[in-house]
């Protein structure tokens, strides 16, 4: 090969070498920047949780800064997102900065039936209007049907809202109850239960005429 090819070869390949060279440093720092950045607050939170455990005072607004640091980061936002539950969970003084939380994770993550379901129970506590817990309810219903612990929760709450479910949400409760009946294990059985038994008589009655016409048998209805 002439002197001359050699160099329109080389002057071919560079740019397309050095573009791809680029393009792995970038992708190689990105990722760096992204494991980091995920490692260093998940560190934070797991030091909160021993300090928490050890009688130590847990600062959740330091905590919520460094969540601020990795909010835009791919890969790293949603855990973070979770961690500040978890932190805020441990801590059990803050609901609304709970619910909070839970509504940003929800924007990372909507397919999340348990955070759904989560944020139903938190705006009934915090004193939201109804219509928030019951929109929240119907999405932890709709993204996660199917997931015996989460259907057993859920039933919980439901049941201990009944008298504010409209008549859709009521017939969607008895159906899910009459489905899962064979799965609930006998905590889940037994909190449901619990629920139930602090409704008026009334209501207590008219719930478990409505269980035995969408099929469940006398017997599987009087464990409840």
């Amino acid at each position: 090969m002439s002197r001359i090819g050699h160099l329109r070869k080389v002057a071919t390949f560079a740019p397309t070498f050095v573009l791809s060279l680029g393009v792995a440093i970038w992708a190689g720092y990105l990722l760096k920047y992204e494991l980091g950045a995920l490692n260093v607050f998940r560190y934070a939170v797991a030091s909160a949780k021993k300090a928490e455990d050890a009688g130590q005072f847990v600062d959740v607004a330091a905590t919520q800064q460094e969540l601020d640091r990795f909010r835009n980061i791919p890969g790293a936002a949603t855990w973070a997102r979770g961690d500040l539950i978890t932190l805020l969970k441990t801590r059990r003084d803050n609901p609304k900065a709970l619910e909070e939380a839970t509504r940003d994770y929800l924007k990372r993550a909507p397919t999340s039936g348990r955070a759904w379901l989560e944020l139903a129970i938190l705006t009934r506590y915090n004193g939201k209007p109804m219509k928030e817990t019951l929109a929240a309810l119907a999405m932890s219903r709709m993204t996660n049907p199917r997931e015996i612990f989460e259907i057993g929760a859920r039933l919980t709450f439901s049941f201990s809202i009944w008298p504010f479910l409209p008549e859709d949400e009521r017939r969607a409760t008895i159906s899910e109850i009459v489905s899962a009946n064979p799965y609930l294990g006998s905590e889940m059985r037994g909190a449901i239960k619990a629920a139930i038994s602090s409704l008026p008589e009334g209501e207590r009655a008219s719930i478990k005429a409505q269980m035995e016409q969408a099929g469940l048998q006398p017997a599987a209805t009087a464990l409840f």
